[in-house]
């Protein structure tokens, strides 16, 4: 049956399948920005029309210039951007670390760079180049190993000069601010080590069988500052535990001995900062010889912290309570941050004094301002940020805020955007989205619960464009005539260390569905929601919440649509590892423990070559619910992963979605028009 079942559903989600909207025309996302820290010039990817598009752009105008562009749905996106401090060289990676083969070419992936010339440069297979600060080198990993090219004015001399620096697994390479040497990670077992290569030679740091991770350069080059964390702090260890805690120290060591010293140790067993940006944010950092920084969130929330190496004294520079993300530091000591202290889904970007703690926000209390770079002159500032749907590139000069490409009108002007606190019955606070049109209804609503479950969804663009796109969808939805509600559940970022490791979630007892329930009360006692045709959807980690929702609660949720998500948690990777009893509770909180109670419709949706999610969850469920007479829909992408690559995939995921509720969701007031224009 299920190889029946698997080529049906490949048949019926072939490439060319006919697309009845076109929902993300004018979507567009700026997924990494970077500026050349001696130079005004900037680089920065764009998604838009189904494509991935290189641009540079140099002050005082900031006018953009195309230096290279994917073609539309060709599964080799453009990532990874690098710029050298004068702004002469940009590296990128094509289709690296993607999850999708789509149409593109296979020569098309590796390693690119861009010089004065504008001719873009392939180096060889691999992804995530790195420009050395010098200028002169570039690194990039390869098949576990680390290359290194020379850069000059011929492609060819440039492949020529290809090297192996390292092999064996090297990963997260940091160049030294000379350029003569490079730091890396290296994961042995469970353990990882931090290793130097110099002049053709590599050094080990003695990891002890720790997990030493994120080195950091200190301004002169003569030491090193990163984070050593127990790795036996793991979810195997912690039965009922998705986000165990970990004890973890900073580290410094000369490099020249590579003998490492503790600066300091975490006052608990849980404050390592897991929410920390590992390629565009390091969670350790250097302020100047005698001080370092470092994101904790020892004290519940995501924090900076400024370390006194001889008096081992530490500053909380961001108190409060709320979180920070992203940080950069400046040349003269100071950092700009991004944080949400002006509300859980908004991020706003302040700068701030190390030495004296003063902060004034160069952004305003709404918005999603993040990825924050400083220039060592001083007077600019590089971010991302959006206010509405669509995210662009935004710098902070003498004479205000210029964007290369400012934002399009918001081509959904006639939905209306709140954000609320919704209060579960354990009394546990969530915060929540509400897109909803301006008609008076009551109209059909629809729950969305993001994945993760580390993740957040946010009132404007967020800062991944994954979730910027499903929050483009949840908009076209309200537009076409439903209120949708994005719920951001216990266990996910942004609300403290407490609220993400609360207890009695997931496989341990699926303390989240008291959050959906709460959002299903809200919804129903709306006067524009017709409380009888409330639906749910939801990708991966939202997917199994969704369908927890829909077999507990057939009686509430009219109907749902399961993107990548789980049926049974106690057949997960971690499935066989767990001991009897936490396998069974893993069972009963899932979908696969209230199968026989589900009555409501559902659409699963899944990628065939998913390895996050297996596509025998998927098909498990169809079947369980097909077996017992269940309204059940299977619908398969062959040509995808865990996390949709292909516009086109992602259009006609909105499209299948779309018509299902329409169809499931009786009773409704919708537009016919599939794009809700």
């Amino acid at each position: 049956m299920r190889q029946i079942l698997t080529a049906l559903t490949v048949l019926l989600s072939a490439p060319g399948a006919a697309f009845a909207s076109d929902v993300f025309a004018g979507w567009r996302y700026v997924t990494e920005a970077v500026g050349a820290r001696d130079a005004d010039a900037v680089a920065y990817i764009a998604q838009s029309d189904a494509r991935t598009t290189l641009y540079t752009a140099s002050g005082p105008d900031y006018r953009p210039k195309v230096l290279a562009a994917s073609a539309p749905n060709d599964g080799v996106p453009i990532e990874a951007v690098s710029i050298s401090a004068d702004g002469r060289w940009i590296a990128y990676g094509r289709g690296g670390v993607g999850d999708a083969a789509g149409l593109g070419e296979i020569s098309a992936r590796g390693a690119w760079v861009v010089g004065p010339g504008a001719v873009p440069c392939r180096l060889g297979e691999g992804a995530r180049p790195t420009l050395s600060p010098r200028g002169d080198q570039v690194s990039w990993l390869s098949k576990g190993r680390l290359m290194r090219a020379r850069l000059g004015d011929d492609c060819a001399a440039m492949q020529a000069s290809t090297r192996e620096m390292v092999g064996g697994g090297a990963i997260a390479p940091v160049w030294s601010p000379d350029g003569g040497a490079l730091a890396f990670e290296q994961p042995i077992g469970r353990s990882r080590r931090i290793g130097v290569w110099r002049d053709g030679q590599v050094r080990y740091i003695d990891h002890g069988g720790q997990l030493d991770v994120a080195p950091a350069w200190s301004p002169d080059g003569r030491s090193l500052a990163f984070l050593r964390i127990d790795p036996s702090s793991d979810a195997v260890a912690n039965q009922f535990d998705e986000d165990p805690p970990a004890r973890f120290s900073v580290m410094t060591t000369p490099v020249d001995t590579l003998s490492p010293t503790t600066a300091w140790t975490s006052p608990g067993d849980d404050g390592f900062a897991r929410q920390w940006r590992s390629r565009t944010t390091p969670p350790v950092a250097w302020l100047d010889a005698g001080r370092l920084i470092f994101l904790s969130e020892h004290e519940d929330w995501q924090h900076v912290y400024a370390l006194d190496l001889a008096t081992h004294a530490t500053r909380d520079l961001t108190p409060g309570s709320c979180e920070t993300d992203y940080l950069d530091v400046a040349p003269n000591g100071s950092i700009y941050v991004s944080d949400n202290c002006s509300g859980v889904d908004r991020r706003r970007i302040s700068r701030i004094d190390t030495r004296s703690g003063a902060a004034d926000a160069l952004t305003g209390a709404e918005g999603v301002a993040v990825q924050p770079f400083a220039f060592s002159h001083g007077e600019r500032v590089l971010w991302r940020g959006s206010l509405g749907p669509v995210q662009t590139v935004q710098i902070s000069t003498p004479t205000g805020v210029v964007s290369p490409e400012p934002a399009p009108a918001n081509p959904f002007p006639d939905v209306k955007v709140s954000s609320r606190t919704l209060l579960a019955a354990d009394e546990v606070a969530t915060n929540a989205q509400i897109y909803a049109p301006t008609t008076p209804g009551p109209h059909p609503a629809i729950i969305f619960l993001h994945g993760g479950p580390q993740r957040q969804t946010f009132s404007d663009a967020a800062p991944s464009a994954f979730y910027s796109r499903f929050g483009w969808m949840n908009r076209a939805l309200a537009a076409k005539g439903y209120v949708v509600l994005q719920l951001n559940y216990r266990s996910g970022n942004g609300q403290g260390r407490a609220f993400r490791r609360i207890r009695g979630v997931a496989r341990g007892g699926a303390g989240e569905f008291k959050d959906l329930m709460a959002a299903q009360i809200y919804l129903a006692s709306r006067k524009d929601v017709d409380r009888a045709h409330i639906g749910v959807w939801g990708d991966s980690w939202g997917g199994w919440l969704t369908a927890l929702g829909l077999a507990r609660r057939s009686d509430l949720f009219a109907s749902g649509v399961v993107v990548s998500g789980v049926y049974d948690l106690s057949k997960t990777s971690f499935g066989p590892l767990l001991n009897p009893q936490a396998r069974s509770l893993a069972k009963a909180s899932s979908a696969a423990g209230s199968i026989d109670a589900w009555r409501a419709p559902v659409l699963i949706v899944h990628g065939v070559g998913d390895n996050t999610v297996p596509y025998s969850q998927a098909t498990s469920m169809y079947e369980a619910l097909k077996a017992r007479g269940r309204p059940a829909e299977l619908f398969s992408f062959p040509r995808e992963a865990h996390a949709l690559q292909l516009e086109q995939d992602w259009t006609l995921l909105y499209d299948k979605a779309s018509a299902f509720f329409d169809r499931t969701l009786a009773g409704k007031s919708v537009s016919a028009d599939p794009a809700g224009r």
